[in-house]
């Protein structure tokens, strides 16, 4: 009876400490998912960015380049 007893609240712990790991694993993959989201934005925003800096650059020099012809 009373091995039993400790039996099931032995059984009852691990069952809690595993249910607790895999809750904590998939905390864990929602937070790693997340950063990869953020990451693939932000990478995203920095090619825009350079895009745009670019076209400037490039804006830029032909604006010199008309300057130049008229001197």
């Amino acid at each position: 009876g009373n091995k039993l007893i400790e039996r099931n609240a032995l059984v009852q712990q691990e069952l809690e400490q595993v249910d607790a790991a895999l809750k904590k694993a998939q905390a864990q993959l929602l937070a790693a998912r997340a950063q990869s989201d953020q990451a693939q934005a932000n990478y995203e925003t920095d090619v825009l960015s350079a895009q745009a800096a670019l076209e400037l650059a490039q804006a830029e020099v032909r604006t010199a380049e008309i300057e130049f012809a008229y001197c």
